[in-house]
């Protein structure tokens, strides 16, 4: 037998009726709380739903606005890489406080080339400044955060007007005493332990890749081949016998330790420890 209210007619109304029915107090009540308040201040998203933040969501301080960095692309140029140009550079953290950085770009070349190496120079470089951005020691470049609203991505980093340890050795030669000699590759040491204990290989360790800050003090830069050990070992990152590996680094051979010569390539701490005895053999020698 059929429930009672599905038979009972009594009570029904025909859609226009119910339509011209004005709604009672409660039903007018109830609705006016469903509807959300108008806070001062907060602008109507027009999306769908009810739902606001109560609160903003901070920006990272390493996420910077690409208006608050500014350089000269004809006159900063700092040095040149396969993918990026460096440039000096201005980073306004405040309308007060503004420093001297430098800001790592893919050059144009890249871009017009296609869109497959475009987006191998900007994850290389989303790569290192992520790498970078695990270490803080004074003689570690120090990355003061990345530009990525839209493209160009900007690396900014921290400014040392000494150059790279390479071209001062070729321009001061003879005149750098044995003692000053001896502090770079000190502090060149005391940035590899560093990252030694953090379970980074840098790969590329060399007097070109080692930058000369404002006081004079070493710092190692250029991570773009580094690597985390365990990520390595994730990965097992090695180039087949007789293959050609795309991901295999592009190391001058002078630098590189014998086992990674060799396929499968390997790379150790210990074959950074072989790249810095090279890197001291520069220092003291300078035979190129």
């Amino acid at each position: 037998m059929a429930h009672p209210s599905f038979v009972e007619k009594k009570h029904t109304a025909s859609v226009d009726v119910m339509a011209e029915k004005p709604k009672d107090d409660k039903a007018e009540k109830a609705e006016k709380t469903d509807k959300p308040k108008d806070k001062p201040g907060v602008k109507d998203h027009k999306l769908p739903g009810h739902a606001r933040l109560k609160r903003g969501i901070t920006r990272p301080t390493w996420l910077i606005k690409h208006e608050n960095v500014t350089f000269d692309k004809e006159k900063d140029l700092l040095g040149k890489g396969n993918f990026c140009n460096v440039y000096k550079g201005i980073l306004s953290r405040t309308p007060e406080e503004k420093i001297v950085v430098a800001v790592k770009i893919c050059h144009e070349g890249s871009v017009s080339k296609g869109f497959q190496e475009t987006k191998e120079a900007r994850d290389s470089m989303l790569s290192e400044a992520q790498m970078m951005s695990y270490y803080v020691h004074n003689h570690i470049i120090e990355m003061f955060g990345v530009a990525c609203d839209h493209p160009p991505i900007l690396i900014v980093m921290e400014y040392c007007p000494g150059g790279d340890l390479q071209s001062h050795l070729k321009k001061q030669q003879a005149a750098i005493e044995v003692g000053e000699r001896i502090v770079y590759t000190i502090e060149a040491a005391r940035g590899m332990r560093y990252l030694h204990k953090k379970n980074c290989i840098h790969r590329d360790l060399a007097a070109r890749n080692c930058l000369i800050s404002a006081r004079g003090s070493m710092k190692i830069a250029d991570f773009g081949l580094s690597k985390l050990v365990n990520d390595m070992d994730k990965t097992g990152e090695a180039n087949q016998e007789g293959g050609k590996d795309e991901h295999s680094p592009q190391i001058p051979l002078r630098w590189m330790a014998p086992e990674s010569l060799k396929r499968p390539m390997k790379f150790s701490t210990k074959t950074d420890v072989w790249s810095f005895g090279v890197m001291i053999y520069e220092v003291r020698f300078h035979c190129w």
